[in-house]
């Protein structure tokens, strides 16, 4: 996995590049084959496994063109041949193809004309925010244009973020040789087929102002060493992901396979917990190469309201995922379980404002530094720390260590991979937009047809009524204060009215004192 591909196989990486790109050997049929960003729409579909709308005539004729030109596979076709199921098959050539396809694009449009005569640093700052900026961007329009299905845009956005820091990872490298040849001009490819360590893999993820937290946080099940200690050796591995068709799929064993095809995990169908699981691997008894005794993994829950509740990942509960006899001896394996909370859908029904992040306080540190992280936080914080906590202490400890991480938002305040000025792009995609949405007239011509009740909507569907005390929904109050009025009603508008909670990280802690209703007592850090 590390070594340098032969000659054979850069041919066919090379093969497969030049067939990532859209063209029709009928060329009067080009005016149909203008899409904004289009060059991107092959290898993109390769890497964050697009699925395309159905009932669309412009997204059929895309996805059909893909088949095509661009070595996408049909797998089946209904009856009625009205559309047909396609997508890309796992595989790693095909994978490694489109993440160079990306990149050259992203290296043209970074660079442009002048930015080759810049500094290794500055070239590769410039080429990662052409990353950060165009794939969303493009993923976006593709959306607005309807090509894509909207139904799983909160996977595709995870699948996006994971895909970013994975290439950002490899690029931002020191010792990548085939990053710094491509700079300095002696090669033009770049192999990103490369296992990446899984510390630097969560430092392009997660924002810089809480990766600090997440790297010295400790496992939440049992008393255990610090994420960063235990995963100081721990590898990921993946250029696509691929759908699981079943429970088995989330073993060891499995993981195993898919982590040599340099693949992840993304749940099809009823998926219990997990949404995606990415392979890791974590050599045991100085092993040179992955077996399936030495897997892990980071699993990832994903949810858009930020006041659902989500269900705790236990990996061996649930998937009875690490299969090793418990007769042998051997380290038990730690691993990582995040919950996106992305919650946009709530902030925008809410209609608050972007708010600032505090720093979110550590379970686990000094009584010292506990009281002045509390006072810097404010409620939301101390509500999804404590939902952290009650949740893992009513699950029966395990032997292998889990550190849970948990991100709510879909900013550049947790996100590294999301530059200031792209949190638009992802609040585009990740919206719920209504049936009117896509109304071309102003507001007030909106307004009337929302009056004609396509559907109910506080205030504009219940003009039409007359209310003797403080509406809710907006109608027309007869009598405003009367002897019977009830309190409760503006509570309950205000508490629906509430502005949306911060973006932050937060990390749950095993503590056994609190497990014993004790007080806090100081601790010491033990590296």
């Amino acid at each position: 996995m590390e070594s340098t591909p032969s000659i054979d196989q850069e041919e066919v990486v090379q093969y497969a590049m030049s067939k990532l790109e859209l063209r029709l050997e009928d060329t009067s049929r080009d005016i149909f084959c203008k899409f904004p960003l289009q060059k991107l729409i092959p290898p993109l579909s390769v890497r964050v496994d697009l699925s395309f709308e159905l009932n669309r005539d412009e997204a059929v004729f895309l996805e059909g063109l893909l088949v095509a030109s661009s070595m996408r596979t049909v797998y089946s076709v209904p009856k009625h041949q009205q559309y047909f199921r396609g997508g890309y098959p796992s595989e790693p050539f095909v994978a490694e193809a489109a993440a160079r396809a990306i990149f050259t694009w992203c290296h043209a449009k970074g660079l442009g004309r002048t930015g080759s005569t810049l500094p290794p640093a500055e070239q590769i700052e410039m080429i990662i925010a052409t990353y950060k900026t165009n794939i969303p961007s493009a993923i976006s329009q593709w959306l607005e244009l309807g090509l894509i299905d909207q139904g799983t845009r909160e996977e595709l956005v995870v699948r996006m973020l994971c895909t970013l820091a994975h290439d950002i990872a490899i690029l931002k490298n020191p010792d990548h040789e085939h990053v710094n040849a491509v700079l300095s001009g002696v090669s033009g490819d770049v192999s990103f087929s490369q296992m990446i360590r899984v510390e630097d893999f969560l430092r392009a993820l997660i924002s810089e102002k809480y990766i600090g937290d997440v790297l010295d946080a400790r496992p939440s099940n049992l008393r255990g060493e610090m994420l960063r200690d235990a995963f100081k050796d721990g590898y990921v591995h993946f250029t696509q992901f691929v759908k699981a068709g079943d429970k088995s799929t989330i073993t060891d064993e499995a993981i195993y396979l898919l982590f040599l095809r340099a693949a992840a995990i993304q749940g099809y169908g009823n998926m219990a917990s997990t949404d995606f699981v990415i392979p890791v691997w974590i050599p045991t008894n100085n092993s040179q190469y992955p077996d399936r005794w030495s897997m892990s993994a980071i699993f990832i829950q994903v949810k858009n309201r930020v006041n659902k509740q989500f269900i705790p990942i236990d990996a061996q509960e649930t998937f009875q995922f690490f299969t090793r006899p418990q007769t042998q001896n051997g380290r038990k394996l730690p691993y990582i379980t995040i919950v996106m909370k992305l919650g946009n859908l709530a902030a925008e029904q809410k209609k608050a404002p972007q708010p600032e992040v505090k720093q979110v306080s550590m379970i686990g540190g000094t009584r010292q530094q506990g009281q002045q992280a509390g006072r810097q936080t404010n409620e939301a914080q101390k509500n999804m720390s404590r939902e952290l906590s009650q949740i893992t202490r009513s699950q029966t400890l395990h032997i292998h260590p889990r550190h849970e991480i948990a991100i709510k938002g879909c900013s550049s305040r947790v996100y590294n991979v999301l530059g200031d000025e792209d949190n638009c792009h992802y609040s585009n995609i990740l919206a719920h937009k209504d049936m009117l949405a896509e109304h071309p007239r102003s507001e007030d011509r909106v307004e009337a047809v929302r009056r004609m009740k396509p559907h109910w909507v506080a205030s504009s569907s219940y003009h039409w009524a007359k209310m003797n005390k403080v509406s809710r929904l907006g109608a027309e109050v007869v009598i405003a204060n009367n002897n019977n009025h009830n309190n409760d009603d503006d509570e309950y508008y205000e508490n629906t009215n509430e502005e949306a909670e911060e973006d932050m990280v937060v990390v749950n802690q095993y503590s056994d004192t609190e497990d014993a209703g004790a007080e806090d007592t100081d601790t010491e850090d033990v590296s």
